[in-house]
């Protein structure tokens, strides 16, 4: 017959400190992405109105993309209230705040899981795999998502009318592509500065600075400057 220690206190007490710093770091974590979500939005949001015209740069699908590939997957409530404040602030519908902050959450978590579980994606973008992997998936492809479930929301709220959808698609997905491509890779190879464990090599990021150019003259000669909701 075994006979069961049973845990002293001690090692109950250090036990439920660890959990207690676990969670307090995790939701630090979660805060931390919405509110750098919420001012990434806003900030972009703003230019928006100052000019009038549907932006070609949305920034927070870059944050949300590094915070899914930095972070892993349970980051993804601060993406989601992030989304979902910005767009009330700016005047959204409770509805039509949901509808968009869950295509914007579908967008990172799809690009972060088809990177790193599908194409064995390599964070320090050291690679030209990598480089291409991350512009097929993250720029062209999960953008789609939010494009898709954010020009739904607006059409079926009535914030944009049906015969306009293609265009409110095509200026969301242009300006969630061009987001992702310009601060995701800035915000990896940020965290792969010399010293750090992550690296990304000079050959990268000269890549990715071509692809940027290439994408941003492309999206300026697709899309003509219209008129188009802002709750982005």
């Amino acid at each position: 017959m075994t006979v069961t220690t049973p845990a002293v206190p001690s090692q109950v007490s250090r036990f439920s400190r660890a959990q207690s710093r676990i969670s307090a770091g995790y939701f630090a974590r979660v805060a931390g992405v919405a509110s750098v979500y919420v001012l990434a939005a806003l900030a972009g949001l703003s230019l928006d109105r100052v000019s009038g015209f549907a932006t070609l740069v949305w920034p927070p699908t870059g944050i949300a993309l590094a915070a899914v590939l930095l972070l892993g997957w349970r980051i993804w409530p601060g993406i989601f209230v992030g989304a979902l404040v910005a767009n009330v602030i700016t005047g959204a519908t409770a509805l039509t705040a949901i509808g968009i902050a869950t295509g914007n959450t579908l967008e990172a978590l799809a690009g972060g899981y088809v990177l790193l579980r599908v194409t064995s994606f390599r964070r320090n973008l050291d690679g030209l795999r990598d480089v291409i992997a991350f512009i097929v998936v993250a720029v062209v492809a999960s953008t789609m998502v939010s494009a898709t479930i954010g020009s739904v929301t607006l059409v079926a709220s009535h914030v944009a009318t049906a015969p306009n959808f293609g265009r409110t698609w095509l200026t969301w997905w242009i300006g969630d592509a061009i987001g992702a491509l310009l601060v995701a890779p800035a915000i990896l190879t940020w965290i792969a500065r010399p010293g750090s464990r992550l690296r990304c090599s000079e050959e990268s990021r000269r890549r990715f600075y071509r692809s940027q150019l290439s994408l941003r003259v492309q999206s300026s000669s697709w899309l003509r400057v219209r008129r188009v909701p802002s709750h982005f």
